[in-house]
């Protein structure tokens, strides 16, 4: 009877009191005219906003909710993020849904829009499983109307526990578990990301790459699954702090978001600056393994 409530609240099987971490189409269907339920859809504005979206959901990017610092972006600071969502007119005590438009890349706006909102403390955050294209709404639930925004009053309540930078990752390193969310061959230093000088991985910091916890159809694997590989596999405990890191911040966040919204941990840090930041430094300690010992002939 746990795992059939957990299944329906995980997937959006019914409207829920609580925070879902990724709703079904079946679900945002059902819920799309409600007041308590607010869609905002992080596809460009041109090549995917007016091209088609659901009704009443207002368009956003995850650059209107980051700042540039040089080779590298954070988030922006508790006033600009509180004005950034009185913007888009969201409101606080609603489900926000959020859904991307294809490309991975789509899936990572998503989970970084919903970490934003959750560090402004918002509660009910959900993303669409699968993303806006995999599925076919109703064509009376789609529209290529833009829709009139009014600027809300959103409060915000700030979490100041999850955004580190980069003095508190020197400050533990090795102390607690740091999860890399690029794919491997960054971590291990056989390339290097865009935008990134060195090559490599913070020492002590674990490979787990943010895809493994889809499916080929872009939904999010069984929640059995994804506990296997990070909290059996790499011995996390849930209560215990860990940080969780990328190249700039969108690949973590959602790692970030399926470990704390999905598994439940309650002390998760994500280092937004990443390895924009680090890896453009010229004293910060990285491992890369010499790959030309594996190369020669």
């Amino acid at each position: 009877m746990k795992k059939l409530l957990l299944s329906l609240c995980l997937f959006g099987g019914f409207t829920s009191a609580f925070a879902t971490p990724f709703v079904s189409e079946n679900y945002v269907s059902k819920n799309i005219n409600s007041p308590k339920v607010q869609l905002v859809d992080v596809g460009s504005k041109l090549d995917f906003f007016e091209e088609g979206h659901l009704k009443g959901a207002v368009q956003t990017d995850f650059q209107d909710w980051r700042e540039d610092y040089g080779t590298y972006q954070l988030m922006k600071t508790p006033s600009k993020l509180q004005k950034q969502i009185q913007s888009l007119g969201l409101k606080n005590n609603t489900q926000i849904i959020i859904y991307d438009h294809k490309k991975d890349k789509g899936r990572l706006k998503a989970s970084y829009v919903a970490l934003a909102l959750i560090v402004a403390g918002h509660k009910n955050v959900s993303i669409l499983n699968g993303g806006y294209d995999e599925w076919s709404f109703d064509e009376d639930l789609v529209t290529t109307n833009t829709p009139k925004i009014k600027k809300s009053n959103y409060k915000l309540h700030y979490n100041k526990n999850i955004l580190v930078d980069k003095n508190y990752v020197l400050k533990h390193i090795k102390k607690i578990p740091m999860l890399e969310s690029r794919p491997a061959r960054y971590y291990f230093g056989a390339t290097k990301s865009n935008g990134v000088k060195r090559a490599g991985h913070i020492p002590g910091a674990m490979s787990y790459f943010w895809g493994y916890n889809f499916n080929k159809n872009k939904t999010i694997k069984k929640t059995d699954q994804i506990k296997s590989m990070l909290t059996d596999g790499f011995k996390l405990n849930p209560k215990n702090e860990t940080m969780i890191y990328c190249t700039g911040g969108l690949e973590a966040s959602m790692n970030w978001y399926v470990l704390s919204q999905v598994l439940n941990y309650k002390n998760l840090k994500i280092y937004d600056g990443s390895m924009r930041e680090w890896g453009n430094l010229d004293d910060t300690p990285m491992v890369a393994y010499k790959w030309e010992m594996f190369t020669q002939n």
